[in-house]
């Protein structure tokens, strides 16, 4: 168990663009506000202070989201609480737009151009797993829980994907420990969701779960990369997750031009924060 997860959270840290060193370019720190915070490991957090690791999905120039969660070490990494922060000045501001979750991580994120969107948050606490899919109706300010996704086995769960084509059908892939591959499907925007298919390969040892996880990880765009969905340009994040000489995950936003090249620019967000009476100390 402690290999997959060692895995699972090395593939999350690759798909964040969290491998190579970043020298902090000379711009403002934009300002953060987070909600209270959820965490039940406070002696550790306080001590190790917290870590951003996120992934980043763009609706438009302005409206942007960083999803995943807040880190520490804890024997080793892993998730105190869940993150999903959202700013719709181009990331000049940014502000926690969801409850935090404890010892969650936001695992998926999607929206369409309608505005409509869905987060699905992993919480686990071996023996015990659990996928909550969250619903927003207006790009993101507001956000409700829709349904707690049914799991068909007590192994790990891991969410490869989560797909909508429309407000009202969507897919998640789900791979169990060791184990087969489950396709759930809704056609009511989340609501209620049914299996549809499974695939089971042949396993020797622990090396068709690397497979999948390869496989998948090829075919789905990183969590560091971003088209907007209104086609205005693409937004790319870059960090170093555990140097502790580099504290920040810089943005790099291209902007698309009808008449030009995309100009480009840059925000930096502090990766690494202080935990101290209870709350996230966020440095201006």
């Amino acid at each position: 168990m402690k290999k997959l997860l060692h895995l699972v959270y090395s593939l999350l840290l690759v798909a964040c663009g969290a491998v190579t060193p970043v020298a902090a370019p000379h711009t403002n720190i934009p300002s953060i506000q987070f909600q209270s915070p959820s965490i039940t490991k406070r002696d550790v957090v306080a001590k190790e202070g917290l870590d951003l690791v996120v992934g980043v999905f763009a609706a438009s120039e302005n409206i942007v989201f960083l999803f995943g969660s807040m880190m520490a070490r804890d024997g080793e990494f892993q998730p105190m609480q869940s993150t999903l922060l959202r700013s719709d000045d181009g990331g000049a501001h940014w502000k926690e737009v969801m409850s935090p979750i404890s010892n969650a991580t936001v695992r998926e994120f999607t929206m369409l151009e309608s505005g409509i969107g869905w987060a699905l948050v992993f919480n686990h606490i071996p023996p015990s797993y659990k996928y909550t899919l969250f619903q927003t109706t207006d790009y993101g300010i507001n956000w409700q829980e829709v349904a707690i996704i049914p799991l068909s086995s007590k192994e790990f769960p891991l969410a490869l994907q989560m797909i909508f084509v429309d407000e009202l059908h969507g897919q998640i892939d789900l791979l169990y420990q060791y184990s087969y591959l489950e396709f759930l499907t809704t056609n009511d925007g989340g609501t209620n969701w049914k299996q549809s298919g499974t695939y089971q390969p042949e396993f020797e040892g622990n090396t068709p779960t690397g497979e999948i996880l390869g496989s998948y990880h090829a075919l789905i765009k990183d969590k560091n990369e971003s088209f907007s969905l209104d086609h205005s340009g693409v937004w790319t994040l870059n960090g170093a997750y555990g140097n502790p000489d580099v504290n920040v995950i810089v943005i790099q936003h291209q902007q698309f031009t009808d008449d030009g090249p995309p100009t480009t620019r840059e925000i930096t967000v502090p990766k690494h924060f202080d935990y101290m009476d209870g709350q996230i100390i966020v440095q201006q």
